[in-house]
């Protein structure tokens, strides 16, 4: 693992103790060739302002920024922690509704109807139960989808080095569930971006722009050495994805529990925390947290009941320890920041990433300024069930 992921581990379990063995695995970090600004859009698809596209090498304490995603998947900081708090659910929509039109419809009575468990899950946060009373967490579900979404947008032309874990069984299936509908527009998505990752890495950019294999044009960052210049805020390549044509090398990616993780590491790690208690019940951070826990003491905090919200899984920090150390350049953690904060040693991981300016605070419309994404997949999931059906 690298130097930041490393530096994690040892302030929350190892005291110090662990190195890098070589300098080139401690400066180790996330490659993805096409540096573009993957752009929300809002409820009536129009383009969202940036900021002004200013090159950042490290993040800043950011809040509601629009920009979360792009900031998620950067290179630096190695470790982010997208935390989740305000986020609200996506509004549900006509069925009659296009995805343009999806993200502003009002919830009524021809709305889309949902599953007992995504409405529990919708009401107000992200947790809910499944049929089986296991937990999972929606919002939650839709960030991953996001993320994985703008891995490949950026270039990514595998998901072999991507790995997906929770402590929860429940999300893990939601996960898993969520990526096969989607396997095929995913990988439709990484068709259309394959031409302009050649193009950038054999240098055959024309003023900083690559054509996508549909022929229209991405903007990439082209700086040649010693000049002067920023990213640039390209439009998104999803619309291109939906009519190119499916790879025969279909995407995988590996979601799984945390304990199934063991021995395992990936390139690039996303744990989904699930627990997210309401606000009145996470109002408050624990007042048993300290700068530093022995392992005596952690194993003596794990078989306290002081934090009910958060549940055995996540107060026990050997999981906790799995699920961080699994990451080698790249560590994104989603979950709800007061939540957690009510376990010491997750406590004492919040402390730090936001200490290191590793915390993005979503905004409450996160999922909604994605949402020609997310309804576009919905869209794509639902037809290619039907046609299967017909089958």
């Amino acid at each position: 693992m690298n130097d930041s992921i490393m530096s994690l581990c040892n302030h929350l379990v190892y005291e110090e103790r662990m190195k890098c063995a070589k300098v080139e695995i401690a400066q180790a970090r996330l490659y993805l060739p096409l540096h573009v600004a993957i752009t929300p859009y809002d409820g009536r698809r129009r383009r969202r302002k940036f900021h002004q596209q200013q090159q950042q090498p490290m993040l800043t304490q950011a809040h509601d920024t629009e920009q979360w995603l792009s900031l998620a998947l950067a290179a630096d900081p190695a470790v982010v922690f997208l935390d989740t708090d305000v986020v609200k659910p996506m509004r549900a929509r006509s069925p009659g509704a296009g995805a343009g039109a999806g993200a502003g419809a009002d919830a009524g009575t021809g709305a889309r109807s949902l599953s007992e468990a995504q409405t529990q899950a919708q009401a107000g946060h992200g947790e809910g139960k499944d049929k089986d009373g296991r937990l999972f967490n929606a919002i939650e579900g839709h960030v991953v989808q996001l993320l994985v979404r703008g891995l490949i947008e950026k270039g990514m032309s595998t998901l072999d080095e991507v790995g997906v874990i929770s402590p929860y069984r429940a999300q893990v299936d939601h996960l898993k569930e969520m990526f096969e509908k989607n396997r095929e527009q995913l990988t439709a998505l990484r068709d259309a971006v394959a031409p302009a990752v050649v193009a950038a890495q054999e240098g055959r950019a024309i003023d900083g722009k690559v054509a996508l294999g549909t022929g229209s044009l991405v903007a990439i960052e082209s700086t040649p050495a010693g000049s002067e210049g920023g990213s640039v805020t390209a439009p998104s390549a999803l619309s291109a994805a939906s009519g190119a044509g499916a790879s025969a090398a279909v995407l995988s990616l590996d979601v799984s529990t945390v304990d199934k993780y063991q021995g395992r590491d990936k390139d690039v790690i996303i744990l989904s925390t699930v627990r997210q208690a309401s606000s009145s019940s996470s109002s408050s951070s624990s007042s048993s947290s300290s700068s530093s826990l022995s392992f005596a003491d952690r194993d003596r905090d794990r078989d306290r009941e002081d934090s009910p919200m958060v549940g055995d899984l996540l107060r026990d920090w050997h999981r906790i320890n799995v699920a961080i150390t699994r990451a080698r350049v790249k560590l994104v953690i989603v979950g709800s920041g007061t939540t957690l904060s009510h376990v010491p040693m997750l406590a004492e991981l919040m402390s730090m990433v936001k200490d290191q300016h590793w915390h993005v605070q979503m905004p409450e419309d996160a999922l909604e300024m994605y949402s020609h994404v997310l309804l576009q997949a919905d869209d794509t999931a639902n037809q290619s069930g039907e046609e299967s059906q017909e089958r």
